[in-house]
C-alpha cells in the first residue's frame, strides 16, 4: 500500500523537492494566496508532539492529505492530538481520505487497497448523519457498498466524484460539482 513507513517515503510522498503528492496540495492554497512558505506540514517522523500542536495551533486551517485514513487516525491518536484538532477552530480540509476520517465512522468500497468493504472509526469532526464514498465512479463496487451503508446505517450517502466537493459550514452542507446523493428511500 501507500503506508509512509519511514521518513523516505513521507519525503516521497510530500517532500517539497521529491513529493509526488506536493505540488497538488500546495498549489490550490497559493491560488488563493496562501504563500508557500506559509505552509507547515506535519511530519510523523521529524515533528515532535509539542511541534505539530504548536504548528496546528498557529494555523488557520488544517488539511488532511489521502490515502489510509485509519492509518492516519491510528497516528493522530498515539500522538495525542485528536483533542488538539477537535477543539480547534480552524478550517478543517480534507481530501479523499482526510474527508473520511473528519465524519464519526465511515466506510469504505473494495479497492487497490481494501480488499473487503468496512466500517472505521473516525474523528467525529462532523458530527451530521451522512456518509461519503470519494473517487465515486459509479462501479458496482461503489454502489453495492453504498446501498450496503445506507441499509445498515440508514443515513444518506453523498458519493463525490473527483471534481466534486463539499463544504459544510454550521451545519449546512452545499455540494460542488459532480456529487450524487443516495437516500434510503
Amino acid at each position: 500500500g501507500r503506508f509512509c513507513r519511514a521518513v523516505v517515503d513521507w519525503n516521497l510522498a510530500y517532500g517539497r523537492e521529491d513529493g509526488n503528492y506536493y505540488s497538488e496540495i500546495v498549489e490550490p492554497f497559493m491560488t488563493f494566496g496562501v504563500k508557500e512558505e506559509n505552509i507547515s506540514w506535519l511530519n510523523y517522523y521529524l515533528d515532535s508532539k509539542k511541534t505539530m500542536t504548536k504548528k496546528i495551533a498557529s494555523s488557520d486551517s488544517i488539511f488532511f492529505t489521502g490515502g489510509l485514513p485509519e492509518q492516519a487516525i491510528i497516528r493522530i491518536k498515539e500522538l495525542g492530538l485528536e483533542s488538539t484538532i477537535y477543539y480547534s477552530d480552524k478550517l478543517i480540509i480534507g481530501a479523499s481520505a482526510g474527508a473520511l476520517m473528519q465524519l464519526p465512522n465511515y466506510f469504505i468500497s473494495p479497492d487497490d487497497d481494501y480488499e473487503h468493504f468496512g466500517y472505521y472509526e473516525g474523528l467525529n469532526l462532523i458530527n451530521l448523519n451522512f456518509n461519503i464514498e470519494v473517487h465515486y465512479e459509479g462501479l458496482d463496487v461503489q454502489n453495492h457498498a453504498i446501498k450496503q451503508c445506507i441499509r445498515d446505517k440508514k443515513t444518506t450517502v453523498y458519493a463525490i466524484r473527483d471534481n466534486g466537493a463539499m463544504i459544510i459550514d454550521e451545519g449546512n452542507i452545499n455540494l460542488i460539482g459532480e456529487v450524487i446523493t443516495f437516500n434510503l428511500n
